[in-house]
């Protein structure tokens, strides 16, 4: 099973809190935590991340706390996967972190890992953020589907 860790759902699900507001709304970790019965020191910790990052700003004082930054618009669902986990990898043989792999050179299977990995992380590099407020209108179709992924293959897009 693919699956994130609790913290990048978490903050998906505070981004997308910060992203139904009215523009200009800030407010701090703690205040956050509290109206959404969220643990602190995680709603804190990735409120910093995001602020490192510039999905955020913060502002100091008794009158600041965190708002959208200005450039947030500019990120994707991938970016914010990898702010909080770090590079997106099926395997740890497709992690950019991971450079010797022992079975890679009699491996028949890493190739094909690198192209799904790279597919997987492509797509989601391409939904943009805003995603998470927007209702999805339909689920596209087979021949849709099929239609993409031949368009991205006939580009190059190959291992």
């Amino acid at each position: 099973m693919i699956q994130l860790r609790k913290d990048t759902d978490l903050a998906f699900f505070l981004l997308r809190h910060f992203l139904k507001q009215p523009k200009g709304f800030q407010t701090s970790a703690k205040s956050l935590s509290e109206s959404l019965n969220l643990p602190y020191p995680t709603v804190s910790k990735i409120l910093k991340v995001l602020n490192k990052n510039s999905v955020l700003e913060s502002v100091q004082g008794s009158k600041g706390g965190y708002g959208l930054g200005a450039v947030y618009e500019e990120f994707s669902v991938g970016q914010l996967i990898e702010m909080i986990e770090g590079p997106i990898a099926l395997t740890a043989c497709t992690s950019s972190t991971e450079q010797n792999c022992v079975s890679q050179a009699f491996c028949g299977v890493h190739p094909h890992m690198e192209l799904m990995n790279r597919v997987i992380r492509d797509a989601l590099m391409a939904l943009p953020l805003s995603y998470l407020v927007n209702k999805p209108q339909r689920y596209p179709k087979k021949q849709e589907v099929t239609a993409f992924w031949k368009q991205y293959f006939d580009e190059g897009n190959r291992v």
